[in-house]
């Protein structure tokens, strides 16, 4: 009978040492933070002249620059560069041989207006955060010009303010 009597003590005495668990929460809060600032990208079409006679001012037809900035946006101005076949000091731009060192002269206009190489070109503005420009280019074939494919790069540079 002693027997009995010590597992219930033994069973007692361990429940007596153990403390009950209950569960606890902490709380706290996570800042979530997001600046939109201006951001624009520019998209350009391809000026292409059409085949033309030698001799007589031939027109391209026109490329439509489009500038998207998101909205609440400030306007922004493009410039235009001189092109990749520049001689410093040389106007009007130029497009280079594909297979020579040949050049043609050529200008870029907006409309009845000039565009000048770094300056400020102007853009419509379309009332939907997009402002949009058709672009033309403008040259006469020389009668000495050697028969091939010219070509050259010109940069725009978007400049916004945030």
């Amino acid at each position: 009978m002693s027997v009995r009597l010590r597992f219930p003590l033994g069973i007692f005495v361990a429940f007596a040492f153990v403390s009950p668990s209950f569960a606890d929460t902490a709380t706290n809060t996570l800042a979530v933070n997001l600046n939109v600032v201006q951001t624009c990208t520019v998209a350009s079409g391809t000026l292409s002249f059409p085949t033309d006679t030698f001799g007589t001012p031939i027109q391209s037809d026109p490329a439509t620059i489009t500038v998207t900035c998101n909205a609440g946006s400030t306007a922004p101005t493009i410039t235009i560069g001189v092109g990749s076949n520049a001689l410093a000091g040389v106007v009007p731009r130029r497009m280079k041989l594909s297979t020579g060192a040949e050049f043609l002269a050529y200008t870029l206009t907006s409309g009845a207006t000039a565009i000048v190489t770094d300056t400020g070109m102007p853009l419509t503005d379309n009332a939907d955060s997009t402002y949009s420009a058709a672009l033309f280019a403008t040259t006469t074939v020389p009668e000495s010009a050697t028969i091939g494919s010219y070509s050259d790069s010109v940069v725009m540079t978007v400049t916004y303010t945030n």
